[in-house]
């Protein structure tokens, strides 16, 4: 599949609505990562446990932002969302039937981070990051640094 153009997605705030399909698709990329496996060793975490994976969730949310994209026709079909504030990308997430089409980069762009320019990113190293260093995006990775603490994020950029 090509992919899609900007008329294609539409961009909107995190709504009560979208907290479920927020919490599974957060959920199956915190209990499958091997990073989150190593952190939890050493924070007590048990990414198999409900309970540590919406304090998990609900730690990252907080003093961060959620940009959602979606079908414009269909504001409901998520495509993938973004938690981020300035300088740092605290969780980056596509669907995987819109993987590879250009969401991931849109989404970051309507954030307000731009290629060539640096920013920290707090996502799992199993993301996609060498395509988007190929495509000019300089990111930073400590995985998981807006959780529970588990590293000091990066202050917002300048």
């Amino acid at each position: 599949m090509d992919k899609l153009q900007p008329d294609d997605v539409a961009f909107r705030s995190a709504e009560p609505d979208d907290v479920a399909f927020l919490m599974s698709s957060f959920v199956q990329s915190f209990a499958n990562d091997r990073d989150v496996r190593r952190a939890g060793e050493t924070l007590g975490l048990n990414p198999n446990e409900t309970k540590d994976q919406v304090r998990a969730l609900w730690s990252l949310l907080q003093g961060f932002e959620v940009a959602i994209a979606c079908d414009p026709s269909d504001r409901s079909t998520i495509f993938g969302y973004c938690v981020y504030r300035p300088g740092v990308v605290g969780w980056l997430y596509v669907r995987y039937r819109a993987r590879g089409l250009g969401v991931g980069s849109m989404l970051l762009r309507h954030c307000g981070f731009e290629p060539f320019k640096s920013f920290a990113a707090c996502f799992p190293r199993t993301a996609p990051i060498a395509a988007f260093r190929a495509r000019g995006w300089m990111v930073d990775i400590n995985p998981y640094c807006a959780l529970l603490g588990a590293a000091p994020c990066p202050p917002s950029a300048p």
